[in-house]
């Protein structure tokens, strides 16, 4: 019997900033632009990926993945407040079209880390109508590209949004408040909670990170996210140790940035042997994606991680190279084998 079930979603994961380039109207682009900031670099054109996501899908579906995790950019669909830019939503419809012909199934964050900047200028989730405004986004979104959506996930990693934005100041608008960062962990709850019946399979992408006994940031970084939370699924984002919630799982997140292949295998192995251990100990996991798809912009710390199973020659005009571990993941992709991994 092979080690991952028959329908298993393999695949990989990105982001719309940190992928598509020139997201010059997002809170991001002004934090990377603002003297003083967290962040080493801007990220330009990342990697160009809003003009060569057609190569981008085929590559990853020649891989042996038949999924697919990408956000939209709500500052282009939604670049002034009210104002709907069709352009935009027929790009991104077009886009989630060319992941279905390549055999990817796609799983759609709506809010990865970045804001209009018109809803960052009016208070961004301090805002007392900041889940109206979101909600608003939402709507739009599920009526014109709904249908093409299998999986979404309204909001990716809140407590990082909450935490890093409003108390340790490390990610825009570079608060350091700890009222406001109970507060905006609230709204962000509430913002999935409008956002999730929108849509016919939504979750929310968390992390849950396990924390030390005596460790006071549970309190809000973990036990509200998994009060009754509604959707069908949690996407689950670790890199080390986690907690693992009930219900359906799909790790969304989980990767390594080296330069060292042998250490990205030995890190696959480890992991999707945990997920393997998770299936057989009878936890509905339905599906794991790499992150990331590409080496990319990895938001503070510049261009300098490399997540991806894909490499980005930026000095040969963003040129992909394929690396070893994207060949070894395929071959576990394509046989659901734990074993095909390290296969000659």
């Amino acid at each position: 019997m092979a080690d991952f079930p028959e329908g298993f979603l393999w695949g990989s994961s990105t982001a719309a900033h940190q992928v598509e380039g020139s997201n010059v109207n997002n809170d991001w682009w002004a934090w990377e632009h603002t003297d003083g900031s967290t962040a080493v670099e801007p990220s330009g054109d990342a990697i160009d990926q809003y003009h060569r996501y057609r190569e981008d899908f085929e590559l990853l579906a020649g891989l042996g993945q038949n999924a697919h995790r990408l956000s939209l950019e709500w500052s282009r669909i939604e670049p002034a407040s009210g104002e709907w830019s069709s352009a935009a939503l027929g790009h991104y419809r077009r886009v989630l079209e060319c992941l279905a012909e390549n055999g990817l199934t796609a799983f759609v964050t709506l809010h990865h880390f970045t804001n209009p900047r018109w809803f960052a200028e009016r208070g961004g989730w301090l805002a007392a109508d900041a889940v109206e405004r979101f909600a608003r986004y939402c709507e739009r979104v599920a009526s014109e590209l709904g249908g093409l959506m299998p999986w979404t996930c309204t909001i990716n990693e809140p407590q990082i949004v909450a935490l890093f934005g409003y108390r340790e100041g490390m990610h825009p608008p570079g608060h350091s408040d700890e009222g406001e960062w109970r507060r905006v962990t609230r709204t962000l709850i509430e913002a999935h909670r409008v956002a999730a019946p929108l849509f016919e399979r939504a979750g929310i992408c968390l992390q849950l990170p396990a924390f030390e006994a005596g460790d006071p940031r549970p309190a809000e970084m973990v036990e509200p996210y998994l009060e009754d939370l509604p959707g069908e699924f949690a996407g689950v984002q670790y890199y080390t140790l986690m907690r693992e919630p009930p219900g359906a799982l799909v790790v969304t997140e989980n990767g390594i940035a080296t330069g060292d292949d042998s250490k990205r295998v030995d890190y696959l192995e480890s992991h999707l042997g945990a997920v393997k251990r998770a299936l057989d100990e009878g936890i509905d996991v339905r599906g794991y994606l790499y992150w990331s798809s590409f080496d990319n912009f990895e938001w503070a710390e510049g261009y300098r991680p490399t997540f991806g199973l894909v490499g980005i020659e930026r000095d040969r005009g963003l040129r992909r190279v394929v690396r070893p571990r994207a060949e070894a993941f395929g071959r576990v992709a394509r046989s659901n084998e734990l074993s095909a991994l390290r296969a000659v």
